[in-house]
C-alpha cells in the first residue's frame, strides 16, 4: 500500500460520522426537560443482540417491546401512563408503534409524537 493510499484509508476511517439517529439529540433533550420538571420519565430501548457460548453456539436475546414508545412515564398528579416517541422531522409512526399509541389512548393513558423539545413542551404543558 503507497502513502497516499494509506493517507486516504485513514482520512476515511476518521471522517466525522453523521448521526445514524437524527432524533438522539431530541430524545435527550425531551428527557432533560422531563426530569428539570420533576415528571417520573425513563428511556426504553427495544432491540435483540447475539450471544455465543463457549462452544460457538449463538442465538438471539431480544428486548423491549416491539412499538413501545422512546420514554415511558407517569404524570404527575393524575397519575396517567404517558408515552413518549421521539421522531426525527418529518419521520411518522411505524405500524407498531401506531398500534402501541392506539393502546396507550384506549386504556386512558397519554401519547404523545414529538420531534422536539418545544414540541413536547407544547404538548404535554396542558395536561399537567
Amino acid at each position: 500500500m503507497s502513502a497516499a493510499d494509506w493517507n486516504a484509508l485513514q482520512k476515511r476511517l476518521t471522517k466525522k460520522r453523521k448521526n445514524a439517529r437524527p432524533e438522539a439529540k431530541a430524545l435527550k433533550s425531551c428527557l432533560q426537560w422531563l426530569k428539570t420538571h420533576h415528571i417520573p420519565a425513563w428511556r426504553s430501548n427495544t432491540g435483540a443482540y447475539e450471544v455465543k457460548d463457549d462452544l460457538g453456539n449463538s442465538r438471539f436475546i431480544a428486548y423491549g417491546a416491539v412499538g413501545s414508545p422512546d420514554i415511558h412515564g407517569i404524570i404527575p398528579g393524575s397519575g396517567k401512563y404517558l408515552g413518549i416517541e421521539v421522531k426525527a422531522s418529518g419521520k411518522k409512526l411505524k405500524p407498531e408503534q401506531q398500534a402501541w399509541r392506539d393502546m396507550v389512548v384506549i386504556a386512558g393513558g397519554v401519547y404523545i409524537l414529538a420531534y422536539s423539545t418545544d414540541d413536547l413542551q407544547e404538548k404535554l404543558l396542558p395536561l399537567l
